[in-house]
């Protein structure tokens, strides 16, 4: 018999909470850390060394934030909730609850093993146990559900990412998972990353991602509201930290719309012409260049009486 591994019995087994502790411990957290933190404690439950190795762009990932977010406000948040040594991250109250699970894992498999060592010294010793379906054979009676209740190593073998959780087969279950990675591959390429490492005081949540859907299909180009952080971003570069708006909130208020590109004010030569022929002839001019009175006159627009009259004006 395979000797029973408890560590990987124990990333299929449910992770112990309580609740009023953990929320009494996190009080002073934001929502997204908050997030953050528990995402870290299931992740590493779910390895049989239950920690994680100390690298920013995984830890980011796992905790649902961009690694900039994850870098400049999440990991100096969170990280004395764990100990982080040796290139790796734990935590020690869930090393604990993960020893104590592990030491119930091991008796309920020893257990289960007692007894089947048994049945093989009674038919060692010439004794005949008989299973179940042969007692039902010999009596003919019908067992009503009297299958032994699973035991710990039993959940080893529990298909689907979660505790106890049976998946249902489904023939079209490859294709429904297909089509679930191509709309997440879809909606990473749609601009909204690359928004947030314009925006001045990027937060990635769930409804700063609705608000920038829902600009979308009202028409604004990604491209477009990433040039407006930019330049929200230039604006606010002499702001008070506290004073400058967490990009979901920024978008759940369309304030793109208070950063349109700027409007192209470069005249044209001929216009520029026109504008200063037009006050050389109100008789009216300051600052007019020789090089202005000289194109003007090249260009027709008025005569040299009429620049000599408005600079003697002017003076």
């Amino acid at each position: 018999m395979s000797s029973f591994n408890a560590q990987k019995a124990r990333t299929k087994y449910a992770l112990p909470m309580w609740v009023d502790a953990f929320v009494r411990k996190t009080l002073e957290l934001s929502a997204d850390e908050i997030g953050a933190y528990f995402l870290l404690l299931s992740a590493m439950w779910g390895r049989e060394e239950c920690s994680l190795p100390d690298d920013d762009r995984k830890l980011a990932r796992i905790a649902r934030a961009t690694p900039q977010t994850w870098k400049r406000r999440i990991r100096p948040t969170i990280e004395p909730f764990f100990e982080v040594a040796e290139g790796n991250w734990k935590n020690d109250r869930l090393s604990i609850e993960a020893v104590k699970t592990e030491k119930f894992l091991k008796s309920q498999s020893a257990r289960k093993g007692g007894g089947d060592q048994k049945n093989e010294a009674v038919a060692r010793h010439g004794g005949a146990r008989m299973t179940p379906t042969e007692t039902q054979e010999k009596s003919g009676k019908s067992l009503k559900n009297k299958e032994p209740p699973p035991t710990a190593d039993a959940s080893t073998e529990v298909p689907g990412r979660y505790p106890f959780q049976e998946t249902k087969s489904n023939n079209n279950s490859d294709d429904k998972s297909s089509s679930l990675l191509s709309a997440r591959s879809a909606r990473d390429d749609d601009g909204y990353e690359d928004f947030l490492k314009a925006h001045p005081k990027p937060r990635e949540t769930d409804r700063g991602r609705e608000a920038w859907d829902r600009a979308v299909r009202g028409g604004c180009q990604p491209a477009d509201l990433t040039a407006a952080a930019r330049r929200y971003a230039t604006a606010s570069a002499t702001y008070d930290r506290d004073k400058v708006k967490f990009s979901d909130n920024w978008l759940c208020e369309a304030a793109w719309k208070n950063f349109p590109p700027p409007k192209d004010d470069r005249a044209t030569r001929q216009q520029k012409l026109e504008f200063w022929a037009a006050k050389i002839k109100g008789g009216r001019v300051f600052g007019l260049t020789e090089q202005m009175k000289f194109e003007c006159l090249q260009a027709g627009l008025v005569t040299e009486a009429e620049i000599n009259n408005a600079t003697s004006e002017g003076a």
